[in-house]
């Protein structure tokens, strides 16, 4: 999930709060592990965009998060849980053509699954 830092809030907190709103998914923790330089934002604005690794709540695999989120549908247009194999198998895949979705190697959001598929909660070098 992605989304905004509010003013006074912790980049813990917001990503806390974004995976609750779009999947419905209580976040027990959340560690910043990366940063990467976003030149061109909304509005040719300059962004950081923020790595966060977050722990779901105990009991969180047995919420469908298909679809959830605020005003009926959520920003997500889907969200899934996935075991290391089937990330595995998602990140060895070419892009295009599949029914999967994932961000470029240059993205920080590839390199938080990537990290995860091999059991870190570290980040490698970001480009």
């Amino acid at each position: 999930v992605s989304g905004f830092v509010e003013h006074g809030e912790s980049v813990e907190r917001a990503a806390a709060r974004e995976v609750l709103e779009e999947t419905g998914v209580v976040a027990a923790s959340a560690e910043l592990v990366a940063s990467q330089p976003w030149p061109c934002g909304r509005g040719a604005s300059c962004e950081v965009m923020l790595a966060v690794f977050a722990r779901a709540a105990p009991g969180a695999e047995a919420i469908d998060v298909h679809g959830h989120g605020q005003a009926g549908g959520g920003e997500l247009e889907e969200a899934r849980w996935f075991d290391r194999p089937a990330v595995t198998k998602i990140l060895s895949t070419p892009p295009g053509g599949k029914d999967i979705w994932v961000p470029a190697a240059f993205a920080a959001a590839h390199h938080l699954l990537a990290g995860w598929q091999q059991g870190s909660a570290r980040v490698p070098s970001l480009p």
